[in-house]
């Protein structure tokens, strides 16, 4: 992720915009959203709940528009090599 400034972290159960838009500061901040499988695998979820979080989660990358960086990955760990 190429850019100057900050990048938020932003994971699948912190979506709201009180994690997102703290203040009127970091309304332009970058924010990575990753959809890790591997964090799947560490609990069982329910199917229809796996499904609804990572709808949540693009549909929040898609509302942040050009803020928003989405990696689709197996760990979180490589998420920080892209």
């Amino acid at each position: 992720m190429t850019g100057a400034g900050s990048v938020r972290w932003c994971f699948a159960d912190q979506l709201g915009p009180h994690f997102v838009d703290l203040d009127t500061a970091g309304q332009g901040q970058r924010v990575l959203l990753v959809e890790s499988r591997s964090a799947f695998g560490r609990r069982r979820y329910h199917r229809q709940k796996a499904h609804i979080v990572l709808s949540a989660l693009r549909h929040r990358a898609s509302e942040l528009g050009d803020r928003a960086h989405y990696i689709a990955t197996t760990t979180y760990r490589s998420a920080l090599g892209e």
